[in-house]
């Protein structure tokens, strides 16, 4: 047979006299459709690295069960190929393969241990809040440390991995449906050895922070042969006592390991962020200023958020609201009990602060119009040691301020007879960093949608 075999993503409906090369990287249990068909999903994979599934009906399954085995690899030819549906495929040509008896398959490798071409690209776990609440499917390889017991959401059951690479940031996997009964249920047998596990296609939510899920078209695959999976284990072998503590202290819970502060170079500004539609979220650095004194305070705190790039209204919840208030949340209960809730604090304590959030942004669509949403999934409070090391000059209060720009006006006027450009041009630069850092008059802004700034834009065009 020769050697010019066409790859997956080239093969579509209506194609003809193609071979493809192809190793199979999962294969599933056999399941029974609600019409009673019996059928089981397998996932392919060309020497690109593309991916793609194939199912198998009914009395075909016993024809090909001793031929197609795992991580084996194939010469495939004539199989029907069909549009994958268009809730589950993640491109626009996206396709699936139905194998019969009447597709040809030859086996090109009969090697006693056979690897996984070397053509994946996992993503490394410190880059997932890159792919959070986007489109975008990402393969990870990892170990699976710990298991926890099965649940149900509705009538849909669901189980959590804890999973662990050698970036140290324990996170969630969440496998749903057939992936929790079938794979789920055998990492769950053998934890104790804790598996390696490539999760491919699966998706990055902002559920517990950072949390991992499988979705139609996902593949579990325990103990693959991989060349990466030999360092991951080396690794956890060496660092048992590590991941054990990590585990006691539930860091997979932990916020401030899933999302860490960024180094500057990570962080966008503002102004980008609001005019970058399909970017859902990012880093943001800048100070907030209490917007309604009216709102309950121990439910959510909504700012606005500034730097000198431009501004937005945002929602903190919890321990992120908590960190900018001079109270605890029961002494703000019991305050707004007695009437006598110190709203000065409050809002001194608010404008004082230095704030690096991950913001998430939604659309809320209403009846006539839509508004984008910004919400921080975690925010980290500057020090004045964090704000120095970043190069920032201090946030200053309300008194504060005026003291500073008193003082520095005095001790920078020209005496009689004295120059002093360069006196007037450090004053004048530490003016703008003040003006640039302490906004605490900024109006309550609505969010723009994305219609309504293009045709602002082409009003102004």
């Amino acid at each position: 047979m020769g050697t010019n075999f066409t790859a997956i993503n080239k093969i579509l409906p209506g194609m003809k006299d193609w071979t493809c090369k192809v190793q199979v990287i999962q294969k599933q249990r056999i399941q029974v459709s609600k019409a009673g068909n019996r059928y089981q999903k397998l996932l392919l994979m060309d020497d690109q690295g593309t991916k793609l599934e194939a199912l198998i009906y009914n009395s075909d399954i016993e024809f090909f069960r001793a031929l197609l085995q795992l991580y084996n690899k194939y010469l495939v030819s004539n199989a029907k190929v069909k549009f994958a549906s268009a809730d589950y495929r993640s491109t626009e040509k996206e396709c699936n393969w139905i194998i019969d008896n009447s597709t040809v398959v030859h086996l090109v490798s009969d090697t006693d241990s056979p690897m996984i071409t070397p053509v994946l690209n996992f993503t490394d776990f410190k880059k997932f809040r890159q792919y959070i609440d986007i489109q975008s499917e990402i393969d990870v390889l990892a170990a699976a440390i710990q298991v926890q017991p099965r649940n149900n959401r509705g009538t849909t059951p669901l189980r959590n991995i804890i999973v662990i690479d050698q970036g140290c940031i324990p996170t969630i996997l969440t496998l749903w449906g057939a992936y929790e009964l079938n794979e789920g249920q055998a990492i769950a047998d053998i934890i104790d050895s804790q598996p390696i596990i490539a999760a491919l296609k699966v998706k990055v939510s902002s559920y517990h922070t950072v949390n991992l899920s499988t979705k139609p078209g996902s593949a579990i695959l325990i103990n693959p042969p991989i060349e990466q999976a030999a360092t991951i284990k080396s690794w956890i072998q060496d660092n048992r006592a590590k991941i054990e503590q990590m585990l006691l202290e539930k860091a997979y819970e932990n916020r401030a390991v899933l999302l860490p502060m960024p180094p500057i170079e990570e962080l966008t500004s503002i102004r980008d962020f609001l005019n970058l539609p399909l970017q859902k979220s990012c880093w943001l650095q800048g100070t907030p200023t209490l917007l309604d004194k009216s709102q309950k305070l121990w439910c959510r705190l909504t700012v606005n958020f500034a730097n000198c790039s431009g501004s937005m209204t945002l929602d903190l919840y919890g321990q992120d609201a908590e960190q900018l208030l001079p109270f605890t949340i029961a002494e703000i209960q019991d305050q707004e009990e007695q009437g006598s809730l110190d709203y000065k604090a409050i809002e001194e304590s608010i404008n004082s602060s230095m704030i690096v959030c991950f913001v998430k942004k939604t659309e809320k669509s209403f009846a006539s119009s839509s508004t984008e949403k910004y919400t921080a999934i975690i925010a980290h409070k500057l020090n004045l040691g964090e704000i120095e090391a970043r190069g920032l000059p201090p946030i200053y209060t309300d008194a504060e301020s005026s003291t500073a720009a008193m003082h520095a006006k005095s001790t920078t006027a020209p005496t009689e007879n004295t120059t002093n450009s360069s006196g007037d041009h450090d004053n004048k630069l530490e003016a703008e960093r003040l003006a640039t850092l302490k906004i605490t008059e900024s109006p309550t802004k609505k969010q723009k949608t994305t219609a309504e700034k293009v045709k602002e834009k082409d009003a102004m065009a």
